[in-house]
């Protein structure tokens, strides 16, 4: 099996369509929650689970169990490069 490594910074679940306009304009964070049914911005730094921003509750297990174990993903503090 190959590891794969990535960066998430966040992931947002919108309920709605959305123009290119709009996804533009909420990049940086969302301005128009209309539709937004889930945002995990991933500020946790810690734990098996992800915050959802948006308010709804929709929190995440990150993993496949509850407790931590090997096939976790795992917190960093870095930066992704340009």
């Amino acid at each position: 099996m190959v590891a794969l490594v990535g960066y998430l910074t966040d992931v947002r679940l919108w309920g709605v369509a959305r123009t290119d306009v709009q996804i533009a304009a909420d990049m940086w964070g969302p301005t128009d929650t209309t539709g937004l049914v889930g945002w995990w911005n991933f500020d946790d730094a810690s734990g098996q689970i992800a915050t959802d921003s948006s308010g709804n509750g929709f929190d995440g297990q990150l993993g496949s169990s509850v407790g931590a174990d090997a096939d976790d993903p795992t917190w960093s503090t870095e930066l992704p490069l340009d």
